[in-house]
């Protein structure tokens, strides 16, 4: 997947959506009584931030199981899965929602 697919797939994920309006073609999101506007959806690749808030998301304990799988299979021979990357916990995230596309 191309940085930006994996950025919209899961911004999706997360609840964000894609305004396609003629005035705003930019990203809202509206969860519990917060509303988000940005221009392009959040960076997950390169915010850790970002990353933590889509990491809330999955609320089933087996899920974070198999976060923490991909998250090891990730950091094998690198170190502890605390220190993985905002694009490796991207990955894993993909790969755990069954989100995750190989490229051809």
């Amino acid at each position: 997947m191309t940085a930006e697919q994996q950025r919209i797939t899961i911004a999706k994920a997360c609840g964000w959506l894609q305004s396609r309006t003629c005035h705003w073609g930019g990203w809202w999101y509206l969860k519990k009584g917060k509303r988000a506007y940005q221009q392009t959806p959040p960076d997950y690749l390169n915010d850790l931030n970002a990353m933590h808030e889509a990491e809330r998301t999955m609320g089933d304990p087996q899920l974070w199981g198999e976060y923490q799988s991909y998250l090891s299979d990730a950091m094998r021979n690198i170190g502890w899965i605390y220190h993985a990357t905002a694009a490796q916990r991207a990955e894993a995230f993909l790969k755990t929602l069954n989100l995750w596309i190989n490229d051809a």
